[in-house]
């Protein structure tokens, strides 16, 4: 093989890539992808102590599937306890004392369980989120929620860790505080419920004072532009901190409803509940045609790449997604000039 043609074959292959995400690659490519549902589970905070609250988040997101083709099983008995190996017996000094107490501690314990469906039309954006706290020390793996597709069959997924510490390793004394002495002051003792009436009293009418003063500003507010309510959107999703952690799932995602939220508003129509050819359907009728001529390439080919990373489990590069970022802000600006100057 002639020298160079290794960088030359790496570089046709980058462009190919790259052609496929600009010009839209057709979605019979990857025909198991728009029926295979993405799976990714998390916890948060990754360490705890004994009995701290956990959040155990298990996204499921896909293309051309509803909630209906999911099957989620929550899970019915809320705690569990360390499984006990064969010929295992309480311990016990002698006859006459009780079990070992700590036998009857759970290994973890779910407070809540529920499910936050934000489907659109066929993307399916489903969260399962549980409450969890566990009450022994150790390292362990977050318990596994059964969730089967259609055909009945198991959806596997890696479950994340968590390592448990205890709360006081060290077993180190605590200062204990002395109770209250009031020493028969029954007049001090009347001043003070007194004062915690009145201090109660006082923030009730502050409270409620706040409250009227903000609805009556928020109903002299003026409405705030669509461009803005984009910027804001997209500064609170944090998209280039996405990138360079290479979440590329919530990067793709969020933009995308940030954006079809920022065409909903400027034109006036429901673009979340839209997929990308519908959208692209209707902007031919509802943008000026001058508009649509200049940015109607440029607004689905973005389109085209969200859903390519989101469904197809596709990967695109940093610096694809980067550019993707600019392109979109920049598009967003241009929309909104042209809405303010008007048509020609």
């Amino acid at each position: 093989m002639p020298r160079g043609s290794g960088g030359f074959l790496k570089g046709l292959a980058s462009r190919l890539a790259a052609a496929l995400i600009l010009f839209g690659a057709p979605a019979a490519i990857f025909p198991e992808a728009q029926n295979t549902p993405l799976v990714k589970a998390v916890v948060k905070p990754a360490s705890a102590t004994v009995g701290a609250p956990l959040e155990y988040r298990i996204n499921i997101a896909g293309r051309g599937l509803g909630p209906k083709d999911i099957d989620v099983l929550l899970p019915e008995n809320r705690e569990c306890y360390p499984e006990k190996e064969a010929g295992d017996r309480p311990v016990k000094k002698n006859d006459d004392e009780e079990e070992d107490p700590a036998q009857e501690v759970p290994l973890y314990v779910i407070s809540k369980a529920a499910k936050d469906d934000r489907s659109v039309r066929d993307m399916l954006d489903l969260s399962v989120v549980l409450d969890v706290a566990y009450f022994r020390p150790g390292r362990y793996s977050l318990p596994e929620i059964e969730i089967r597709d259609r055909r009945g069959e198991k959806i596997a997924y890696e479950l994340p860790v968590i390592e448990i510490k205890e709360t006081n390793a060290q077993g180190a004394l605590e200062e204990i505080e002395p109770p209250l002495d009031l020493g028969g002051n029954h007049t001090r003792l009347i001043l003070l419920v007194a004062g915690v009436i009145a201090a109660t009293l006082i923030t009730v009418f502050a409270v409620y004072y706040i409250r009227k003063k903000r609805a009556e500003n928020a109903a002299r507010v003026e409405p705030v532009p669509p461009l803005e309510v984009f910027l804001r959107d997209m500064a609170k999703l944090g998209a280039p901190s996405l990138i360079a952690q290479n979440r590329v799932e919530e990067y793709v995602f969020g933009v995308s409803m940030v954006f079809r939220k920022y065409l909903s508003a400027v034109y006036d129509i429901d673009a979340t509940e839209m997929t990308s050819d519908e959208i692209d359907h209707l902007l031919k009728k509802v943008m000026p045609a001058r508009d649509y001529s200049r940015y109607g390439d440029a607004i689905m080919q973005s389109f085209h790449l969200w859903d390519l990373s989101k469904f197809a489990e596709f990967a695109p590069s940093r610096e694809i997604l980067e550019a993707n970022l600019e392109k979109t802000e920049k598009l967003a600006r241009n929309l909104s000039r042209e809405e303010t100057v008007g048509p020609a």
